[in-house]
């Protein structure tokens, strides 16, 4: 439970609906680094790409992993391959599979 600075707090609005509406609110903490932008762009099997997203693509006869990234410099989603490698994520979104993600799989940086 987070309760300093560096958390969100987000007030959610809840709606039964039946003939008694009843309205009430929630304060929920969310740590910011969890919340992700979607590529609007989707893997093989149709699933949202998301950023901070595991995945693994075919390229150049191999696998590859890696986890999705903003790239500021071009403009565009990528892969995030190594440190210094990210591939054009339009390149190879037909390819991409969606295989975690960064937050809930941290392990699978280590791999990619």
């Amino acid at each position: 439970d987070k309760t300093d600075k560096e958390s969100w707090q987000l007030r959610i609005k809840s709606i039964t609906e039946s003939t008694d509406m009843i309205t009430y609110y929630e304060n929920v903490l969310i740590d910011p680094s969890t919340i992700c932008r979607c590529t609007g762009l989707k893997d093989k099997n149709g699933k949202l790409i998301f950023e901070k997203d595991n995945v693994k693509y075919f390229d150049d006869g191999k696998y590859r992993k890696g986890f999705i990234v903003w790239d500021a410099g071009w403009y565009m989603w990528g892969i995030q391959v190594s440190k210094n490698c990210i591939d054009g994520l339009r390149c190879f979104d037909e390819d991409v599979e969606i295989i975690g993600n960064t937050i809930d799989n941290p392990e699978l940086l280590k791999e990619a």
